[in-house]
């Protein structure tokens, strides 16, 4: 067992090795770069979605969900904030057609069906719509009047701040939690850990405004590190529920040793529409 996770550690640092910089790189490149990989990171989390639908047997519209979960980072790309709204909207109105005009529609599966619809809007809003809205965010400047290279530099930011609130959650859980946060959902995280995560956070925007967010005064990036560590937090629990519904470990391992999209990426997707919003009222206005 030890050598099982010897070689699981190893791979994790490789991956996170290779795949941190790439990362951070993409982010501050911008444009079609960054479109490209949310379009991937969409993709991927509506298949890890419907899979986890599937083992509580709910069967979703794959092939619908991914031709309109596409649209919506496209749409937030070209003509931001109103596209996704519209795509949105348009999505439920598609998704619905479809499940009430299905051909075995009868009495006796009307309730799978609307299991289905449920699961649907769901996978369309948590998946594809909050991955949008890193695309607003990074688009946001350039909309704004600003220099783009900024919203490189916030989707950067939300990086270092959400895995230094994931690293601190973790130590300070294993070494002085002793009250459970949610036993039902995650056992191993602790009130402590949560509080952890959020210090781990604030310590992130404080490092991130001395170094390269200096354009930011540090009491600006305190409410989004507060963000982080509270909603952020949120986000993995949810997900963590969504797992433990349909009795899954991980929601897939297209990660190697990390395993899924969306068990990678389910607090930073959490957070960002209220990230958005808060550049949009305060920072950008």
């Amino acid at each position: 067992m030890a050598n099982l996770d010897t070689k699981n550690l190893l791979i994790r640092v490789l991956v996170a090795a290779i795949g941190i910089p790439a990362l951070v790189l993409i982010a501050l490149k911008g444009k079609f770069l960054f479109l490209g990989l949310i379009l991937l990171l969409v993709f991927i989390g509506l298949l890890e979605f419907s899979k986890i639908a599937k083992a509580q047997q709910v069967y979703l519209p794959t092939f619908l969900l991914i031709l309109w979960g596409i649209l919506l980072p496209l749409g937030a790309y070209y003509k931001g904030e109103f596209s996704l709204l519209l795509f949105f909207l348009s999505g439920f109105l598609v998704l619905s057609f479809w499940q009430i005009k299905r051909e075995n529609l009868s009495l006796e599966n009307m309730s799978s069906l609307v299991k289905s619809l449920s699961f649907s809007f769901l996978a369309l809003f948590y998946v594809a719509g909050f991955f949008s809205f890193l695309i607003l965010i990074r688009e946001l400047p350039k909309f704004a009047g600003f220099d783009y290279r900024m919203g490189g530099k916030w989707i950067v930011f939300l990086y270092v701040s959400i895995w230094t609130c994931d690293t601190l959650a973790y130590f300070v859980g294993h070494f002085w939690g002793q009250r459970k946060l949610s036993p039902v959902i995650s056992p191993n995280k602790t009130v402590e850990g949560a509080l952890g995560g959020i210090l781990g956070a604030l310590i992130a925007a404080w490092i991130c405004q001395a170094t390269f967010m200096g354009f930011v005064p540090f009491n600006k990036l305190t409410p989004i590190a507060l963000l982080v560590g509270t909603v952020g937090q949120l986000g993995d629990l949810v997900e963590s529920l969504l797992k433990r519904s349909a009795q899954v470990k991980d929601t897939s391992a297209v990660i190697p040793g990390h395993g899924g999209v969306l068990d990678r990426f389910d607090s930073l997707i959490f957070v960002a529409p209220w990230v958005y919003y808060y550049l949009k009222l305060f920072v950008y206005r």
